[in-house]
């Protein structure tokens, strides 16, 4: 006869497992539509949201004006918005 405390921890694996699984789905996703954008967005993308620069810093070493990089991040935040949705990942 199996114990409650056992049942308990093959619902929390299979519920890791799940959750393992969703955010592995999202983080394919995410790389997949990385991928898919030109070199410049591809720049921008990463120091803003995996080197957590500023759009300051961004912009004065790309040479670009603040407001462009704001644009490009909100623009890329829809395209991937959508992407995603197109995916069926809804967030």
């Amino acid at each position: 006869e199996e114990s409650f405390e056992e049942y308990e921890l093959f619902l929390q694996s299979y519920n890791n497992l799940d959750t393992y699984l969703e955010n592995k789905s999202i983080n394919n996703a995410i790389k997949s539509f990385y991928k898919s954008l030109s070199v410049e967005k591809q720049i921008v993308f990463n120091e803003k949201y995996m080197e957590g620069k500023s759009i300051l810093q961004i912009s004065s070493k790309h040479n670009m004006s603040e407001s462009k990089v704001k644009m490009m991040l909100l623009r890329m935040r829809k395209e991937l918005e959508k992407y995603l949705n197109d995916e069926n990942i809804y967030l």
